[in-house]
């Protein structure tokens, strides 16, 4: 807005009347001489305004929700001490520029001590091209500095699609401010959205505020989004810096803005900026003091070779405080630079490691412990094992413990309130949500745990995930055999398995005392000479009903040794021959033999004592079988019977 001039002629003198006037008609209607106090007919935005200006005290001006066409620039508060609100009713009623006109000029006259409240009221389409007025294509407003300051409150209301510099070629630098443009005295926002607005070449996508007033000189933001708002395309014309995607901040003189920024979300704004390049895709300033707080900044960004600040910059002159923010995924330069002081502990940097670490956001010029400790992820499940008859583990994401393992507050974390975990998991269970929003820091779900086994559940937010580990209880069971052998003399290791959640104990009993159980495996010296079968107890326990019990059979073996070999023997023919053999081991081994003859003789029949087979004639062969085999041998004679 230009810092003196004016805009319109000074209206008639206050006079008495009604506070409250309602706007009965979307056409936009001449004001007339706006004189009476006491409209009456029908009843257009215009003339209402102008009305308004007329009246003693605060002034009510209610618009009903509909389209309201507006053809040239409204004004209000033309005199100095004027109190006047506009709000919407039954919904918020839009005031559209067609894309060819400036929606709303306040403090016209540069009167000063003007205060104008806007409550849920759309503006779209506004334009502004004239250097006179500063920019601002749906509000200029402000004192401009020569005289006391205004103040104008934005509450609950809507700006799309706002523009300056649309017909200037090349863009003029000056007209800035793409929805709103301020200058001189206090701008507060509160609950409102910018969308899509840009200010084609110049600073300030969505709002532009200069400091140039009387007193403290202050723009402050609270619960509003800006998404989509731009510098339109880089200015080649203009080699200083061009910035501020969404809002810019600057002085002209000796006071310098303070600008506040609280519980807002910026994404998805930009700046092209000049031929150096872009600076601060969400926010620029280059005096006075930038603070935001519980804010999110994602996703914005910043062109240009010369680009910085791809979500904040603090430039030459300006101090920086940042905390509670989440910041994460803007592109282009740097998330945050900051030129002289910053404090900027206690953020969100996308990742658990802190900003510069792979996949965390990145700073410039702000020195480490000017951002140490920062925020980090954690996730914990609640209970960790899941007994029976329990089936589900509560699963808490939260960003309440920061690097230095410190404690941060929930009633802080208010910039987290829209952003969600996602959730995933392994095993064979299943997730209540797939995804959760925070609430005061944390963000939950729940694991339905599934047949057996161990999960994990993991949370994600931005580039960082974190997981937790859920168990579930089931009876122990023994999964290895029952029984095995080792050799007398031997040595004996032989594994124990099982299964079961938690892990079973394993206890033994009854065993000799050469066997012992060392962790989940069987262990002994077996004694030489020692042989038999040897049958104790083995049992399982984890906590979780029935306890599994085994018995176990060892098995102490000893090879077979012959120590009775047949003899050769001589027979009659047609008769019997009988040998003799026995054997010693563990277990008991079998004594077999078998005959075979000697020559072609006419057949006979032997006998082998503890034989499994007997054939005749004469020859036997013994051996006893067990895992060794011995052959020992004899002959049988045959003898040629006597003749009758």
């Amino acid at each position: 807005m230009a810092l003196g001039g004016s805009l319109l002629a000074a209206p008639a003198a206050h006079a008495d009347t009604a506070t409250t006037i309602v706007v009965n008609t979307t056409q936009d209607l001449p004001a007339g001489s706006c004189g009476d106090t006491q409209p009456s007919g029908a009843v257009s935005l215009r003339m209402a305004l102008c009305v308004a200006d007329n009246v003693t005290g605060p002034v009510t001006v209610q618009v009903p929700a509909g389209t309201y066409p507006v053809t040239s620039s409204l004004s209000v508060g033309a005199i100095a001490g004027a109190d006047i609100t506009i709000e919407g009713t039954g919904g918020q009623p839009v005031l559209d520029g067609g894309g060819t006109v400036q929606l709303l000029v306040l403090d016209p006259n540069l009167a000063g001590n003007v205060s104008v409240t806007v409550d849920g009221v759309a503006f779209e389409n506004g334009a502004a091209n004239d250097n006179l007025l500063g920019g601002g294509g749906a509000i200029v407003g402000g004192s401009g500095g020569s005289v006391p300051d205004d103040s104008l409150t934005v509450i609950d209301s809507t700006f799309r699609d706002n523009s300056t510099n649309t017909t200037n070629t090349p863009p003029d630098p000056t007209i800035t401010g793409g929805a709103i443009f301020f200058g001189g005295g206090a701008l507060t926002v509160k609950d409102s959205t910018f969308t899509d607005n840009t200010s084609n070449g110049s600073s300030g996508g969505a709002i532009s505020y200069v400091a140039a007033g009387w007193n403290a000189q202050t723009l402050t933001v609270s619960g509003s989004t800006f998404s989509g708002n731009s510098t339109g395309p880089a200015n080649s014309a203009v080699s200083g810096a061009i910035g501020g995607g969404a809002i810019q901040a600057t002085t002209n003189q000796t006071e310098t803005p303070q600008v506040t920024v609280s519980g807002s979300t910026f994404t998805g704004n930009s700046s092209a900026g000049s031929a150096a390049g872009g600076q601060g895709g969400a926010i620029m300033t280059d005096s006075g003091i930038l603070t935001v707080t519980s804010s999110t900044l994602t996703d914005n960004a910043v062109t240009g070779s010369g680009a910085l600040g791809a979500a904040i910059s603090a430039d030459t002159g300006s101090t920086l405080i940042v905390h509670y923010d989440r910041i994460a995924g803007n592109t282009g330069a740097a998330d945050v630079r900051a030129v002289n002081t910053a404090s900027a502990t206690a953020n969100w940097w996308g990742c658990n490691a802190g900003p510069g670490a792979p996949g965390c956001s990145t700073v410039d010029g702000l020195a480490a412990a000017s951002y140490t400790p920062w925020l980090q992820l954690h996730v914990t499940a609640d209970p960790t094992v899941v007994s029976p008859p329990r089936t589900t583990s509560t699963i808490t994401a939260d960003l309440l413990t920061d690097s230095d393992a410190g404690t941060q507050l929930g009633s802080d974390l208010g910039a987290f309130s829209g952003a969600s975990v996602a959730w995933t998991h392994t095993g064979d269970g299943s997730l209540s949500l797939a995804s959760s929003a925070f609430s005061a820091g944390t963000a939950t779900t729940t694991y339905t745990v599934g047949g057996s086994g161990a999960a994990e559940v993991t949370a994600q937010l931005d580039g960082q995930s974190v997981s937790a580990t859920v168990d579930q209880t089931s009876a122990p069971v023994f999964t290895s055999a029952s029984s095995t052998s080792v050799a007398s003399g031997g040595v004996l290791s032989f594994p124990v398995t099982t299964t079961g959640s938690p892990a079973p104990a394993l206890s033994i009993s009854g065993e000799p005392s050469w066997v012992s159980l060392s962790g989940a495996t069987l262990t002994g010296n077996v004694p030489a000479g020692t042989t038999g079968d040897f049958t104790f107890t083995l049992k399982a326990a984890n906590g979780v009903s029935p306890d599994a019990t085994q018995e176990f059979t060892l098995t102490v073996t000893a090879a077979p040794v012959v120590t009775t070999s047949p003899t050769d023997v001589n027979a009659v023919a047609g008769d019997q021959a009988s040998f003799s053999a026995a054997a010693t081991g563990y277990p008991a081994p079998t004594v077999s033999g078998r005959c075979r003859r000697m020559a072609a003789r006419p057949t006979s029949m032997c006998r082998v004592r503890r034989a499994t087979r007997s054939r005749s004639p004469p020859t036997s062969r013994s051996r006893a079988t067990d895992t060794v085999r011995s052959s020992p041998t004899a002959r049988a004679r045959w003898i040629r019977p006597p003749p009758h």
